[in-house]
């Protein structure tokens, strides 16, 4: 069996995009989702709307793209990654099988799968994709970028410091696995004219 370079391409070039566009809605979330507000450890975030003058005040625009080198970069390799090892392992199944057709189930199992070795390779982004993001404006800065975060993780913990939140991660893999089983379903559903428009509104479904 042989990857195909088609899904992978596609998936780079999806990440790639849709990081550019949503890094300062992720740059938001990650520090609501730390936010504590009574600790006096960080910054006191009041509202997305607060969190967003404040970034802007000090930094201007520029400002809501910190943290966006580990990112693209995890981003855009976990989506080329998860493409090309999903696809991947509906074909193995297919020939393992030797059926045409696969299950939801099937789906479900493929999309696990791909998440879990997707996560394999990039949790050490993600880690320094949180620290960088975890930067105030306000504050002195620990890391010079994400080379510099992962040097100094790995001096600190080695490789359990790289990989720290990939048990939590293994679980959030399950996310990714239902989008697809039931975009794959969708699709059945709506046939086989793989129209633009009929994969937009799969993915808004099963978003929901």
């Amino acid at each position: 069996l042989m990857l195909d370079y088609i899904h992978l391409i596609a998936g780079l070039a999806g990440g790639f995009v849709s990081t550019i566009v949503v890094h300062p809605l992720d740059l938001l979330k990650i520090r609501h989702a730390v936010n504590e507000k009574y600790s006096g450890l960080r910054p006191a975030l009041n509202s997305y709307l607060h969190s967003a003058c404040s970034i802007f005040r000090e930094r201007s625009f520029i400002g809501f793209y910190q943290g966006i080198t580990p990112n693209l970069i995890g981003s855009t390799l976990a989506w080329g990654l998860y493409f090309a090892q999903y696809n991947w392992f509906k074909d193995f199944l297919r020939q393992w099988f030797q059926q045409e057709n696969l299950s939801a189930w099937h789906a479900l199992i493929a999309g696990i799968y791909a998440g879990n070795v997707t996560l394999l390779l990039t949790n050490p982004v993600w880690v320094a994709k949180t620290r960088l993001c975890l930067q105030y404006e306000n504050q002195p800065r620990q890391y010079r970028g994400m080379i510099d975060v992962l040097v100094k993780l790995y001096r600190m913990d080695g490789i359990r410091g790289l990989y720290k939140g990939y048990l939590p991660g293994i679980i959030g893999t399950s996310h990714g696995a239902i989008q697809f089983m039931a975009y794959d379903e969708l699709k059945k559903h709506f046939g086989s004219h793989e129209a633009v428009y009929i994969f937009i509104f799969a993915f808004c479904i099963l978003k929901i």
